[in-house]
């Protein structure tokens, strides 16, 4: 498995040479700045690493190797995971994937309100542990050597005492933006070199603005608020035939599915225009798709 192999080759050059040196000690909280909070042992330093959001070691502060640990925290948004065509119902879904084909794994299941799972690889010792809030999933590696004398047993305390915390933006989500609007996607969007346009394997957003001297060239009327700006949009290309016009709050929006393609539009009022917005993804994609539509759409601020 992908997560567990890196873990492996961070492990490798990470740790030199995992027992905590005596009975039950107070747990000290470290804030990972994902929305997750980490209560363990004092004498943990973060560092640096490629492949994980944030990581953690006690190795500067201890000399013996079995009172060695490292943990790894990742966390994937519900609709960074749709934007690669992916999708899970609940934790135990996301966790038995994440544990999916790891033939070395001891152990796999829901505890409580928390998926975990834990073998032995080579000299390491792993429990994994999966959690869900903040609109996404969190996997935190726990890791020593497998010689250790107490760290094991000590992982089930730490695995439990984990606390998900409430944020304002999802971790792995950034705002893009430019003269004209702002936007909150995953960070897995690229925006397009000669366009404000942002693209996904499986999402492509695009955008242009609609004033009142662009709805005059089309013989229709300056719409009064989103609502009717969406119909006279749809209206342009479908004329007289039917369609129905969806609503999630404030976000008026049309779906039409096509043989390969599925076209989510939308407005954004500005001042003195529309932003019109289009997402495009494959047809077989369209339910998965929609409510992350709804929810980066809904994020705009325009400016104009």
């Amino acid at each position: 498995m992908k997560r567990i192999l890196v873990l492996v080759l961070a492990l490798a050059f990470l740790l030199p040479g995992c027992s905590s040196g005596g009975g039950k000690s107070n747990l000290k909280s470290y804030d990972t700045g994902l929305g997750l909070e980490l209560q363990l042992p004092a004498g943990f330093d973060k560092f640096d690493s490629d492949d994980f959001a944030y990581a953690i070691s006690n190795e500067d502060n201890v000399n013996l190797d079995s009172a060695k640990m490292v943990v790894f925290v990742n966390y994937e948004g519900d609709d960074t995971l749709r934007a690669q065509g992916v999708e899970y119902r609940n934790l135990k879904e996301y966790g038995e994937a994440v544990s999916e084909g790891d033939n070395i794994k001891t152990s796999a299941g829901m505890v409580g309100d928390r998926y975990i799972f834990d073998y032995d690889y080579d000299e390491y010792y792993y429990k994994i542990v999966c959690l869900q809030g903040n609109d996404g999933y969190y996997i935190v590696n726990f890791c020593c050597f497998n010689d250790s004398k107490d760290l094991p047993k000590r992982f089930d305390e730490f695995a439990q005492a984990i606390k998900v915390k409430s944020i304002d933006q999802q971790p792995d989500h950034t705002t893009f933006s430019n003269s004209h609007f702002t936007i909150e996607l995953p960070n897995v969007f690229k925006e397009d070199d000669d366009s404000v346009d942002h693209s996904a394997d499986y999402a492509y957003l695009s955008y242009d603005i609609v004033d009142k001297e662009l709805f005059d060239s089309w013989g229709m009327e300056y719409p009064a608020n989103d609502e009717r700006a969406v119909v006279e949009a749809i209206r342009k290309y479908n004329g007289d035939e039917a369609f129905e016009i969806k609503q999630d709050g404030d976000l008026y929006y049309y779906v039409y599915t096509g043989t390969d393609y599925s076209n989510f539009i939308t407005v954004r009022k500005a001042s003195d225009s529309y932003l019109y917005c289009e997402g495009i993804t494959y047809a077989d994609c369209e339910s998965m798709l929609t409510p992350a539509f709804i929810k980066w759409f809904k994020s705009i601020k325009v400016n104009f």
